[in-house]
This record gives structure tokens, C-alpha cells and sequence, in this order.
């Protein structure tokens, strides 16, 4: 059952107030942070740490030239890496379904949507972030697609009755304006039975059908989320982590 069944709201304008929050900007800028750290994309996150440690313009002045040499060493990759790359550094799990009759066909998926890589990625992102989803999809002409996506791309509407579940999974999809042609920030909505397109002032955008919103027919949602540990008490684990993000810093 989706959020209009479950709590009798109109999923469009839940889901805006949702991702609008500010409490939810700041959960995913700080997991933004994570997957700069991983990127070694951590120079302005090494100039706000200054900016916000000497208040003095002389010493700021002294400091800023030597920020770049910070990122010569990345402890915070090396030790995600070292800790995941004992999966899919040296032998592929071999992976069995049954019936015997369809192993063949999930060997032909398997590859046409690089299920290993995209796997070896999540394991990597999910010991950075404590979080990922992986969005099953299939196109026309690529065939089914794995999208790993990051805690800072996802808004998760919790389930009432067991918090650590989703109801509803919000993520990014950028959208071009025909008007001023600049790309604006967009949202994809799914639950269980409905999915919809929305951009950042909770205006509907028409779907890749044309539709501007789908009924689906799958009775769940088309995503997979992968905790690093089972959580208690909310949804996301925000401070798992932080040891090794500080250490980094």
C-alpha cells in the first residue's frame, strides 16, 4: 500500500514537504560530504574546516595555499577500498537461481547490466555512506540498467509501522527548463503503487510516457536499499563512520 493508502495524504505534497525539509537538506549535504570524501573531491571541504577554525584573515591567508596538499593522502578511500575490496577484488560470487532453467537467462542479465561492477561499486559506496539503493530499470535500447545511487540522491518516506522500511523512495532526476533551458533539480516518486515526476517547487513533469502520473502495477517498490548494519531508532545511519570521515578531515 502507498502513502495515499497508508496515511490518507496526497503523496505529490508529502512528498515536496519531504524533500524540502530542512532537516533532510542537511542529512544529505553531510552525505554528500562522504561520497566527496570517497572522490577525493575534499579541497572545499578542507577550505570550509579552515574557514571555520581561524577566524583571523592572516592566518587563513597563511593556510589556504597548503590546502591541496592535503588531499595527497586519502585515508578515508584507502580504508573503504581495503575494506571492500575483499568481495569482487579476486573471484566473482558465483550466483545460482532456480529453476536450473532460468540460470541462463540471469547469466544474460547478469552481464547486459554489468551486475559485478555495479555491485563491487555499491559494497564501496555502502561502507562510505552506511547507505545505497540500487534502482532496477529497463530501457529500449540499452536493456535492463543498475543505477547505484548515494544517500544525498534519496529521500526515503518511512514506513508508520516499522520506521525502517520505505514506504516511498524520492530520488534525483534533473530536469532541463524549456524556458530559460537551465537544468533545475527534479524528483522521481515511487511507492508500491504509483509513481510520479516533480520538480523543486512541487509543480508536476510530465514521465518518460508523457504521463504525469503512472499507476504500477509491480506491488512494490522498484529498488533495492543495502544498509551497511541494521539501524534502530530512525531510518538513517548518520553517524556511522564518523571516526574514520574525522580522521580524514
Amino acid at each position: 500500500m502507498g502513502v495515499r493508502d497508508v496515511l490518507q495524504v496526497d503523496p505529490l505534497r508529502y512528498a515536496h514537504e519531504a524533500v524540502s525539509a530542512s532537516e533532510e537538506r542537511a542529512r544529505r549535504r553531510n552525505a554528500r560530504r562522504r561520497v566527496d570524501l570517497y572522490c577525493d573531491n575534499s579541497e572545499h571541504i578542507i577550505v570550509a574546516d579552515v574557514q571555520r577554525a581561524f577566524r583571523a584573515p592572516e592566518v587563513r591567508e597563511r593556510i589556504e595555499p597548503f590546502i591541496p596538499l592535503a588531499a595527497s593522502n586519502s585515508i578515508f578511500r584507502r580504508v573503504i577500498d581495503e575494506i571492500s575490496r575483499q568481495v569482487y577484488g579476486h573471484v566473482a560470487p558465483d550466483r545460482k537461481v532456480t529453476p536450473d532453467a532460468d540460470q541462463m537467462v540471469f547469466q544474460e542479465l547478469s552481464t547486459e547490466c554489468r551486475l559485478d561492477q555495479r555491485m563491487d561499486l555499491a559494497i564501496r559506496l555502502v561502507n562510505a555512506c552506511n547507505t545505497v539503493f540500487l534502482f532496477y530499470r529497463g530501457t529500449e535500447r540499452l536493456g535492463l540498467v543498475v543505477d547505484v545511487l548515494t544517500p544525498d540522491m534519496v529521500t526515503v518516506i518511512p514506513d508508520p509501522d516499522d520506521p525502517m522500511r520505505e514506504l516511498a523512495v524520492i530520488y534525483d532526476r534533473p530536469y532541463r527548463d524549456r524556458n530559460t533551458g537551465k537544468t533545475r533539480t527534479g524528483y522521481v516518486y515511487w511507492d508500491d503503487t504509483e509513481a510520479f515526476y516533480f520538480n523543486e517547487f512541487g509543480v508536476l513533469l510530465p514521465m518518460p510516457s508523457g504521463d504525469s502520473r503512472v499507476v504500477t502495477d509491480y506491488g512494490r517498490i522498484q529498488m533495492v536499499a543495502v544498509h551497511r548494519r541494521e539501524r534502530w531508532g530512525a531510518y538513517w545511519d548518520t553517524t556511522s563512520g564518523a571516526d574514520l570521515e574525522g580522521a580524514q578531515r
